[in-house]
């Protein structure tokens, strides 16, 4: 069968129990207690700290390319060059802040479990 430009498949998933269990696979439910478990939790960590080492991360990647943007710039002020040093910036604020904000997370969530 072809709707949109994309092949399916007609091939008979089997129960609605089995297409469950996929499922269940797919989202990290434990298939014994039928608890959800985070991707923070499968990762070892917790949400706070997961979300603050890819903030960590993001930023890093963002002003490597700020710094690649400035360079090709100064080489060659074009027009190309011009946008892609002004994508660059905004890419940058826009992870400082998220970076600001997940560090602010991560301290009222260390807070928290302080106590």
């Amino acid at each position: 069968m072809i709707s949109a430009g994309k092949k399916e498949c007609d091939v008979a998933r089997g129960s609605a129990a089995r297409a469950k269990e996929d499922l269940d696979l797919t989202i990290g439910r434990n298939p014994v207690t039928g608890k959800v478990t985070s991707r923070a939790n499968l990762a070892g960590g917790d949400n706070a700290t997961m979300r603050l080492e890819n903030a960590q991360m993001n930023y890093g990647k963002k002003k490597y390319e700020l710094e690649e943007a400035e360079k090709f710039y100064a080489d060659d002020p074009s027009v190309k060059n011009s946008n892609r040093l002004d994508k660059a910036r905004k890419a940058f604020k826009k992870a400082q802040l998220d970076l600001e904000a997940a560090e602010e997370i991560k301290g009222k969530d260390d807070r928290r479990n302080t106590k």
